[in-house]
C-alpha cells in the first residue's frame, strides 16, 4: 500500500509538471541558419583633421551565418558570425577634385543579440520581432580605391595602418518572420573610431551602417 502510494504520488507530480510546461517548451529551442543582404554605410567624422571632409554612403556585402536559442516564446538569444563590407567615399565638401576617395573596409563581426517576438506568426500571417544587442568587429583589410588629389588620379592602395583592427558597436533592428524566413532591417552605430590616430591627430570617424538581411533557419 505504501509502495503504491508513492507510485501514485509519482505519477501525480509527473502529471502535474507537464501540464504546467508552457507551450514554447515543445518547440525547438536551439536552431540556426544563413544570412545574406547588403549594408549601406557611412561614417560621422570629427576632429580638426577632418573638417572640410565629407562622407557619403556606398553598398556593401553582408554573408554569414547565425544560431538561436529560445528562452521563452517571447525572448531569444541570437549571436551571429557575418563577413561584412563596410564601403563609403569620403571628400573635401568645397571641391570634390581636390580630394577625394573610396574606403572600403572588410570585417569580420559577431553581433550577440537578444530577440524579442513582438508578435507571433500564424498560419495566415507573419509575426514580427525586434533585435538589440552589441556587435563586436576584427579589420580583415581596409582597400581605398579611386582616390583624386588635385585633380589627379592616385593608385589603388591597402590601407590597414589607417583603421583599428577592433572595434565594438550597439545594434537595433526589427523583422518580419514566416516560417524559417526572416526578412531584417537594423542600424548599426560605432561606439569606435574606425581610425587609428597618430598621436597629435584628433579625427574620429564613427560609422553608422543600415542593413538589409535575408535569414533562413534549418528548423
Amino acid at each position: 500500500m505504501t509502495q503504491f502510494r508513492k507510485g501514485g504520488w509519482l505519477v501525480f507530480l509527473a502529471t502535474l509538471a507537464l501540464s504546467a510546461t508552457p507551450a514554447w517548451a515543445a518547440e525547438d529551442k536551439f536552431t540556426g541558419g544563413a544570412e545574406v543582404g547588403f549594408n549601406i554605410t557611412t561614417v560621422g567624422l570629427g576632429g580638426a583633421n577632418t573638417a572640410g571632409i565629407h562622407a557619403s554612403p556606398k553598398a556593401g556585402l553582408i554573408i554569414g551565418a547565425f544560431a538561436k536559442y529560445t528562452f521563452t516564446d517571447v525572448l531569444a538569444l541570437q549571436p551571429e558570425f557575418v563577413y561584412s563590407q563596410k564601403h563609403l567615399k569620403i571628400y573635401d565638401g568645397t571641391n570634390p577634385n581636390n580630394f577625394q576617395a573610396n574606403e572600403n573596409l572588410d570585417v569580420f563581426e559577431i553581433p550577440v543579440l537578444l530577440r524579442v517576438n513582438a508578435i507571433r506568426p500564424s498560419a495566415s500571417a507573419p509575426g514580427l520581432y525586434l533585435v538589440m544587442g552589441p556587435a563586436f568587429s576584427y579589420k580583415l583589410r581596409a582597400h581605398e580605391t579611386k582616390r583624386i588629389e588635385n585633380g589627379k588620379s592616385q593608385p589603388d592602395n591597402n590601407n590597414n595602418s589607417d583603421f583599428n583592427k577592433a572595434g565594438y558597436s550597439i545594434i537595433g533592428g526589427a523583422g518580419i518572420t514566416k516560417g524559417k524566413w526572416d526578412v531584417e532591417g537594423r542600424y548599426q552605430a560605432g561606439l569606435r573610431s574606425l581610425l587609428n590616430n597618430g598621436p597629435n591627430d584628433d579625427s574620429t570617424a564613427r560609422e553608422h551602417t543600415f542593413t538589409m538581411l535575408l535569414r533562413w533557419r534549418f528548423k
